[in-house]
């Protein structure tokens, strides 16, 4: 029996490829050990295992199985044209592009008549099936077929999900192993070879998970006592105490809106609502703290109660979101808020706050902290191209989709994978936002074009829109149509 030998692509020693295949493909087919090994022990035992070890010409790829029997292969697929039992096999399509975004035609064309074919489940080395290459390979659009002869299966189908495909050539038998020579001689040690070029910046890699928040800081000591200012400009009178000649009302300082709070006791309400609050009406003290734990999001947009000079402090303390609303319509006069942000709600997650003072006709918002990213919601409308292009983003291909406002300016992440591009190639992906920009900028991000290798390109908001755009590279050219579509970028810009 002729032992097969495999072209068995490794770091210690690549094989002589055909011009235009990326060599750098070969340094990521080296963690299939367990196939190897299992493929070879099949052909011929351990010494065929032993010999394959030896040799440097196996082709290990990543593609995923579809049980569909007719041509064309789409994604990156391996199909078949019959389904199991697999001794009716006669024909086998492979696409160009592999999992990881690699095109491997030529490499694929490069495979001689007699080759053998072994596919096996990325997970199972017991789940495969092999054969034989009975002709040459011929390139078809997108794909390559190869005609084959059926030799083994596992005695059961293959499962429609990731495969590793193997390419393993047979060559002539010998007259067999001899006994080993004696060990020569060492060698004299060589030369140290010169200093290799420095290799090409990588990609910048995708945006990491926000960080757990760190634990609370040990408090400082007491700063000393500042010298006393100036004497401000007499304040307006207190509000009515009860008393006979008003002696115990509201104190205020010169002419600032806010009253001392020395000696003026925090009241501290929960509060159960959610939905829409266009009148939420706790009973206010001048400088009071609302809880909210309900079940559900609160969408406030007007405060009763109010006094000049009061003080109210949102806190969140339930798993849902507090959006407040800027000078809301469906609030009646003297209870709108108004927080910055005016394009869209102002958001408090959980443990988030907001503090607001009335000034005898609106709450004006003087201080807020959003607390952890909030994610937005999926929607596939979010996803679309410029001119006639259009984007398909399955919900299960958005990875991240979360913003965070501070002040009037938001942080935004995105990271999709394995969308689609159709319709008339264009120049901008787009991804709705839920406020609107206040400028044009354009910053560095990653982008996947399909059938082009993953690039560092560029993209950012436009003034007056409520969406961030992304480029196939930096200098702007057309998406291509296919399956493939990544973008990945983090943005930091001011909204209205």
């Amino acid at each position: 029996m002729k032992r097969p030998q495999p072209y068995r692509l490794a770091w210690s020693a690549q094989p002589t490829l055909a011009p235009g295949v990326n060599t750098a493909l070969a340094k990521q087919m080296t963690n299939a050990d367990q196939m190897f090994e299992t493929l070879f022990r099949d052909f011929g035992g351990q010494a065929a295992v032993d010999d394959a070890a030896a040799s440097d010409a196996a082709v290990f790829l990543g593609y995923s199985f579809s049980s569909t029997t007719t041509e064309p292969p789409t994604g990156s697929q391996i199909r078949f044209n019959a389904g199991y039992p697999y001794s009716a096999v006669t024909k086998v399509w492979i696409r160009d592009l592999t999992l990881d975004g690699l095109d491997m035609r030529t490499l694929l064309l490069l495979q001689p008549s007699g080759t053998t074919l072994y596919v096996q489940d990325k997970d199972d080395h017991t789940r495969f099936a092999r054969f034989t290459t009975t002709g040459a390979a011929i390139g078809k659009s997108g794909y390559v077929e190869f005609p084959v002869a059926w030799v083994a299966d596992s005695g059961s189908a293959l499962p429609q999900q990731q495969m590793q495909i193997v390419f393993v050539a047979t060559g002539g038998g010998g007259g067999g192993i001899g006994p080993a020579g004696p060990p020569g001689p060492a060698g004299p040690a060589g030369a140290t070879g010169a200093t290799g070029a420095t290799g090409t910046t990588g990609p910048i890699g995708p945006p990491g998970d926000p960080g757990d928040d760190g634990p609370m800081g040990l408090t400082g000591p007491v700063g000393a006592t500042g010298p006393a200012g100036a004497a401000g400009a007499p304040g307006p009178p207190g509000l009515d105490g009860g008393g006979d000649d008003g002696a115990d009302g509201m104190p205020f300082i010169g002419t600032n809106l806010y009253p001392t709070l020395a000696g003026i006791p925090t009241t501290m309400i929960t509060s159960f609502v959610t939905g829409v609050q266009s009148a939420f009406a706790p009973a206010l003290g001048p400088n009071t703290i609302i809880q909210f734990a309900g079940s559900g999001d609160v969408l406030l947009a007007g405060l009763v109660g109010g006094i000049r000079g009061y003080l109210v402090t949102f806190r969140n303390a339930s798993p849902s979101v507090v959006y407040v609303f800027f000078n809301d319509g469906s609030a009646a006069v003297g209870t709108k808020l108004l927080p910055l942000v005016t394009s869209g709600p102002t958001p408090i997650g959980t443990g988030g706050q907001a503090t607001f003072a009335y000034d005898g006709n609106f709450w004006i918002l003087l201080s807020h902290e959003q607390g952890p990213w909030l994610l937005q919601p999926y929607n596939a409308a979010n996803f679309t191209g410029s001119g006639g292009m259009t984007w398909t983003v399955p919900g299960i291909s958005v990875t991240d989709q979360s913003y965070r406002i501070s002040g009037m300016t938001i942080t935004y992440s995105v990271n999709v994978s394995s969308t689609t591009i159709g319709g008339t190639p264009d120049i901008e992906l787009r991804v709705t936002l839920p406020y609107t920009c206040a400028v044009t900028t354009s910053v560095p991000i990653q982008s996947l074009n399909p059938g082009v290798p993953i690039v560092l390109s560029s993209g950012g908001p436009v003034a007056g829109t409520r969406y961030v755009r992304a480029f196939s590279n930096i200098t702007g050219a057309l998406w291509n149509a296919g399956a493939t579509a990544i973008v990945r970028g983090v943005w930091t810009f001011p909204v209205s």
